[in-house]
């Protein structure tokens, strides 16, 4: 039993290690068809990132788009879905068991519904957010109250694993 969990520890670090220059990393998916690889670059040139990224094609429908700066990479995983010269993508986090043929597990915003306006201030909301998974930003309307009853946040959240039903 020692020897399986020495395994099995070994081996988590290694695919972190081997994760690492993956970390800002996402993945690209196609709906209806696809640019070619040119157009694409030429399309992700236009959006004006601040720092410099590169793109690569998994297969068919997947292209994997690496940043060098967080902000960059949050940018364009926050908003989700883009259009590319006519053609939808949805971007998604990558992560070291990627499978084209698998939807993620790991979604960017989550709701707080009936929230209390006490508690609309960033602090607060990140404390509750990190009861499921990495605080990442604070929603528009939700820092200016606009949509009191209503706290939207982007928060890293892996649907595998359990999390609370109430806060």
């Amino acid at each position: 039993m020692i020897q399986r969990r020495t395994n099995n520890i070994f081996l988590k670090r290694r695919v972190e290690s081997l994760s690492q220059p993956l970390k800002l990393a996402l993945v690209g998916k196609f709906w209806r068809g696809k640019a070619n690889m040119a157009t694409i670059w030429k399309s992700f040139q236009t959006i004006g990132f601040k720092g410099s990224f590169a793109l690569g094609l998994l297969d068919y429908k997947h292209v994997l788009i690496r940043f060098d700066l967080e902000e960059d990479y949050l940018r364009c995983w926050l908003k989700s879905n883009w259009f590319l010269n006519g053609f939808q993508i949805r971007v998604f986090k990558w992560h070291p068991l990627f499978r084209p043929d698998v939807e993620s597990y790991v979604v960017p915003w989550i709701s707080f519904e009936s929230f209390l306006a006490l508690f609309f201030n960033k602090h607060s909301i990140f404390s509750f957010s990190q009861a499921i998974g990495r605080p990442l930003k604070i929603d528009l309307a939700t820092s200016t109250l606009s949509h009191s009853s209503l706290a939207k946040m982007c928060v890293q959240v892996d649907l595998l694993i359990e999390h609370p039903s109430r806060l």
